[in-house]
């Protein structure tokens, strides 16, 4: 794809966030079930909290967006929403049971929550008006999360593991600094209607929801293939370096991932991404050994690199009256929410059951998704 020219200060502000906003997950999030298990959380007590954030996304995330759509609050909360979950997360490495640790968990995720369709819509809608490729932004999230990873996986093989919370902490802080910057959007009309049923009443809109809900539910499985990289005799490196390839390989797909869409439509494309998805879950359910999940991880990079950027593209599309908001919100919610929730569990008893067996769940999920996407296929009508 031939370069173009993208406006200075606009471009790096975008890059600069999701850049700071995904590497702060870098630091901390692929290190955070080992943590829970080195202070003595099994299986199931982990799958718990991971259900936790997407059940209070499901609550919080819609309502805090359509208020931040309606008065033109967004880059007003989403600053404050990082803010608080810098605070929080300096809280994290306090409490060293259970029920202390979801208690914690859950004000963590009511922070959260609304944070990442927030600052989407406002990326996105600022590159809609530059003339910007929303995916040659959003690439550098996903390559300092891969740097970071790597970095902090050798880090917390030497320093105290529990560290990573006041390093998140000052990483978020970092990110409200920046989001201070973001050009906010117009309200939407006084008189206009919220869109949550939008995605029931649009049949194209709705098999699209079902089969990104069904993807979004595959994504637990990251959640524990830090714990299979462990049982496998991976050490904190090699879990840093699993995340990091993961995220390395979906950095020039997100770069060209405006370039699939035009050949290929996003539907098709996103059908690619399930065929790579389905290669990545069926190596990691035979993986033996570390090196199997690190190809199954490149693999399923590549893949997502591609399918998050139509999924936002597509449905931001389909936001009307300047409810860009709400309707990521709502994406969100299923993805990172509903999804994730309702399999968490799942994810948990198997794990403790037959570890591999995590991927082999992935692998049916996405099954169920593709036949959902062959469905919207059929359904799809030109905007």
């Amino acid at each position: 794809m031939p370069y173009t020219q993208q406006p200075a200060r606009p471009y790096r502000l975008g890059s600069l966030y999701y850049a700071l906003y995904f590497g702060v997950f870098g630091l901390f999030e692929p290190f955070i079930n080992p943590y829970f298990q080195k202070i003595g959380l099994n299986g199931r007590q982990i799958g718990l909290l991971l259900s936790i954030p997407p059940l209070v996304f499901l609550f919080i995330s819609p309502a805090v967006a359509a208020l931040a759509d309606r008065k033109a609050w967004r880059v007003r909360l989403l600053t404050g929403l990082l803010f608080t979950g810098g605070v929080l997360y300096f809280i994290y490495q306090f409490p060293k049971t259970f029920l202390p640790i979801a208690i914690v968990t859950v004000l963590i995720a009511l922070a959260r929550g609304p944070i990442q369709p927030i600052g989407d819509s406002l990326i996105l809608q600022m590159a809609i008006r530059h003339d910007l490729d929303y995916g040659q932004m959003r690439q550098w999230g996903s390559l300092v999360y891969a740097l970071v990873a790597v970095a902090a996986g050798l880090v917390w093989e030497w320093l105290d593991i529990s560290l990573l919370f006041p390093a998140a902490a000052i990483g978020f802080v970092l990110v409200g600094l920046v989001a201070r910057g973001l050009p906010e959007s117009p309200p939407v009309p006084e008189t206009a209607r919220a869109p949550w049923g939008l995605i029931l009443r649009n049949p194209f809109l709705l098999a699209l929801f079902i089969s990104v809900v069904l993807m979004g539910a595959t994504f637990n499985l990251f959640n524990f293939s830090t714990l299979l990289m462990a049982h496998l005799g991976g050490d904190e490196r090699l879990i840093g370096i699993l995340l990091g390839v993961t995220a390395l390989a979906e950095v020039p797909m997100m770069y060209y991932a405006s370039w699939f869409m035009r050949r290929l439509g996003a539907m098709r494309a996103m059908l690619l991404c399930y065929a790579i998805f389905l290669i990545a879950y069926t190596i990691g359910t035979f993986a033996t050994a570390p090196w199997m999940l690190l190809i199954a991880g490149g693999i399923h990079g590549l893949g997502f690199g591609v399918a998050i950027i139509a999924v936002v593209v597509t449905f931001d599309q389909h936001a009307p009256d300047n409810w860009n908001a709400s309707m990521q919100s709502m994406v969100s919610v299923g993805i990172f929410g509903f999804a994730p929730f309702l399999s968490s569990f799942a994810f948990g008893a198997i794990y403790d059951i037959w570890p591999s067996g995590t991927y082999a769940l992935s692998l049916g999920l996405i099954v169920l998704a593709s036949v959902a996407l062959f469905i919207a296929m059929r359904l799809e009508k030109p905007l």
